[in-house]
């Protein structure tokens, strides 16, 4: 079965359209699993942490940002163990739960892939160039190709007229969201995504997704499988 992922910055409405394919998809009789997959952050890896904790009589580091959390980052060995374990993680989620879900006739949506990993590490470990390590490329190499890769194009205006609309709990800072902004524009002529204009109506834009998703393979949504 297909591999669909959206990105895209905060407010662009990825959570929108992918429950809107996910009913659709459903009421077609396939098997549909959501994954989230921001690096560090999936809820394997956020169990993990927890359990970490635990065993070391730690309380929680609160959500977001924190003093805490910057303090254990500016450590390097712990920060390159926490990079090396997420990106264990992501190998897994990627390369292994992915290929066993297709395999089993189930339709995967994953919020966020790879690419947005990419820019979260520019952003938060710019000295570290994480995407040159032989961990990450090897996890690159092995992860499974997406059939339908969706970037939900917003402008960093209009991204934060929706921020503030909505009062998000851990937003990012406006320059941290215009540059996530600028990457995501930037990489556009990169031809690695289907490019949808955010600021259409929902029930368009969902409209073209479906589209998309019908022509990946013939048989998609008829329950025979496609590509690993």
């Amino acid at each position: 079965m297909a591999l669909l992922t959206f990105s895209g910055i905060d407010c662009c409405g990825k959570s929108t359209q992918i429950e809107l394919l996910m009913e659709q998809l459903k009421s077609r009789g396939n098997a549909v699993s959501y994954m989230w997959l921001r690096l560090g952050y999936t809820p394997g890896f956020q169990g993990l942490k927890s359990l970490l904790r635990r065993v070391a009589g730690k309380k929680a580091a609160p959500a977001g940002n924190s003093p805490q959390r910057e303090r254990f980052m500016k450590q390097g060995w712990k920060r390159r163990l926490w990079l090396y374990l997420a990106i264990g993680d992501m190998f897994w989620q990627t390369a292994v739960v992915t290929r066993w879900k297709r395999s089993a006739d189930i339709i995967v949506i994953c919020d966020r892939y790879l690419r947005d990993s990419e820019f979260d590490l520019a952003m938060n470990f710019p000295e570290d160039t994480v995407t040159r390590w032989w961990s990450w490329r090897l996890m690159s190499a092995l992860a499974a190709r997406p059939d339908v890769a969706l970037l939900m194009d917003l402008s960093f205006e209009e991204s934060l007229r929706r921020s503030l609309a909505k009062s998000e709990p851990f937003p990012d800072s406006e320059d941290r969201r215009r540059e996530r902004a600028e990457m995501y524009r930037n990489s556009v002529r990169d031809g690695q995504w289907h490019v949808i204009d955010a600021t259409r109506d929902i029930a368009d834009i969902h409209g073209e997704i479906m589209g998309l998703v019908l022509g990946v393979d013939a048989p998609l949504v008829a329950g025979v499988g496609g590509r690993n």
